[in-house]
């Protein structure tokens, strides 16, 4: 895209989020059974850098007046029982990234997914690190606010995890309770346009009318993150 002063915009700025975030890592009450190095030093340090590179890359990203989008070509995998997503969306992250097909059983296996609990977080974010060789990692919402790390992650071909609450994500579902879906990309509206900056997201949950790409703003996603435990993994 061609950069021509004044006319164009930034598109943090086009996407700036109307939720308070809160000063530091350390004003932010984690859940520390999904996140039980949430306060490393190491880890905080880690997720600062990144943070940083990732706003670096948008204050310079020029976008126009006429708006855009980029939705990455991930395959879509049903998630194969009620409490598989967090296996279907590192199925599908591990396949497009690594071009590797790799089973929900073993995926499962390798993050101790059980019934009841799920797959936790940081596990998740381990076996995508470890199998990706992208530095995947989780952010809080209320520490890191959403934009930044998923538009930078999704224009460098990587798909993003929200960890949400199933009736605040789609009020829809006839149960309320955790569950993984797939960032994949993203719509920006013209300055002066209608309409709300959205994204583009895929929902493993296997009945009919869930399963698939879906569309919904990105405040509509923060909510459904903070609903739950407020973690997603980019």
């Amino acid at each position: 895209m061609k950069k021509v002063g004044s006319i164009f915009i930034t598109l943090i700025l086009i996407l700036q989020t109307t939720t308070a975030v809160k000063a530091s890592n350390e004003e932010v009450e984690v859940d520390l059974d999904h996140a039980p190095d949430y306060y490393s030093v190491e880890r905080l340090e880690e997720e600062k850098e990144k943070y940083n590179k990732a706003k670096t890359y948008l204050d310079s990203k020029i976008v126009p007046f006429s708006g855009g989008s980029k939705t990455l070509n991930v395959t879509t995998r049903k998630q194969e029982n009620d409490y598989y997503c967090g296996p279907a969306v590192a199925q599908m992250v591990i396949e497009f990234v690594s071009k590797k097909f790799i089973t929900q059983t073993q995926l499962a296996k390798n993050m101790g997914t059980v019934r009841g609990s799920g797959t936790y977080v940081y596990r998740l974010a381990q076996e995508l690190r470890a199998q990706t060789n992208k530095g995947y990692g989780y952010s809080h919402i209320d520490s890191r606010s959403l934009q930044t790390p998923y538009l930078s992650n999704i224009d460098a071909n990587l798909p993003v995890v929200f960890h949400v609450m199933t009736q605040t994500l789609n009020p829809n579902y006839r149960f309320d309770s955790g569950h993984y879906v797939l960032g994949i990309g993203y719509y920006w509206y013209a300055q002066g346009g209608t309409g709300n900056t959205s994204l583009t997201y895929i929902d493993p949950w296997y009945e009919p009318g869930f399963l698939g790409r879906k569309t919904i703003s990105f405040s509509g996603m923060e909510r459904a993150v903070r609903a739950n435990a407020g973690f997603y993994i980019w």
